[in-house]
This record gives C-alpha cells, structure tokens and sequence, in this order.
C-alpha cells in the first residue's frame, strides 16, 4: 500500500466554518458561504452547509428563524455541529413566530453547541419554553446564550421523555430571563 493512500485514509475530516449575515444572499452556494464576504442570508440555508464538526457563523442582526430538529448532528463535543455569533459581542438574535425558539426532541439530537446566541420568544404563539430538549436529546451545549420572553412558560426545559431521555445536556454562562409571568401572568421557571 502506497503511502498516499494510508494518509488519505487515516487523514481526519477537517472541520469547515460557513457565514450567514442579514446581508448575505441564499443564492451563494455552500462554498461561497465559507467566506464572511459571500455569506448565505438565512440560518435555514447555512445549515443545509453543515455536517458533523461543521460550525454556521451568524452574523450580528434579528433573525426570524429558530432551530427545531433542523441541525445536523455531531458526533462527539471534539467533532460537534457549532452554531455561534461570527461576534460575540453582538449576539444575533433569534426571534421567530410559532412554537419554541430552540428544540431538539429526538435522539438525532446531539452533540451540538450553541454559543452566543439570543432566543427571543417574543413573537412565538403559546410556547411552553424559549429552548426544549426532549424525547432523547442529548449532549447539547449552550453557552453565552440568553433566553428570554416566553408568553408562557419556561426559559428552558428539559425533559426525560424518549428513549434513554435527554441526558448530559449542559447550560453554562447563559442568561435566563423574562419568561412565564411578565406575558401570562403566570409565573415560571427560568429553567425546568
């Protein structure tokens, strides 16, 4: 066996990062969109780009988009789908109408982060939380992220149902705040 073909078969997948700004265009393939100047315009589009070990830059602006059952799924936390703010000190917002902002509920549902974003539940319908994990979704990070504006319910919820449940889920650095009681009248927790 030649060399070559030993290096190409143990030769790792090498992780790529894609953009998508307010400015961007759906139009630009995949690999233009691996460039801040030729982004995608919606996350729905950028996230047709990605694979395991793949990270979608978001760049700062209101998105009227959420993330449910629609991120493909990593494989490890050292090779896990990234979705983060292209700055993190101005957080994108996520801001959809509809049911949650985040929601993960099956067990294709893993190993994914998501790092400096702001869920805005605002403009949801009757929600019963900004972020829902459930039905077996697992190894999902959140980091630097708020969630906020339930009408009525939960910042987060996180939920045993589904095979094996959703387990080794992790919250770090996150602000949780304004859910439940301000819209409803009914007060609830920032995480449940």
């Amino acid at each position: 066996i030649s060399i070559i073909a030993i290096l190409l078969f143990f030769a790792p997948a090498w992780a790529t990062s894609y953009y998508v700004k307010t400015t961007g265009n759906d139009a630009n393939s995949c690999a233009q969109a691996q460039s801040s100047s030729t982004p995608k315009l919606t996350i729905a589009s950028g996230l047709t780009c990605l694979s395991a070990g793949d990270t979608l830059r978001i760049g700062a602006g209101t998105y009227t988009e959420a993330l449910r059952n629609n991120v493909p799924a990593g494989t490890s936390f050292a090779n896990a789908t990234t979705i983060m703010a292209d700055d993190p000190a101005n957080k994108p917002i996520l801001r959809p109408t509809g049911d949650y902002v985040v929601h993960f509920s099956n067990t294709s549902g893993a190993y994914i982060i998501l790092d400096g974003l702001d869920f805005d539940a605002i403009n949801a319908s009757a929600n019963l939380a900004v972020i829902k994990i459930t039905e077996g979704a697992h190894h999902i990070r959140i980091k630097n992220c708020i969630a906020r504006n339930s009408n009525s319910g939960h910042g987060l919820l996180i939920s045993p149902g589904g095979a094996g449940g959703s387990n080794f889920n992790e919250i770090i650095n996150c602000d949780i705040f304004g859910n439940g009681f301000p819209h409803s009248g009914n007060p609830e927790h920032g995480m449940y």
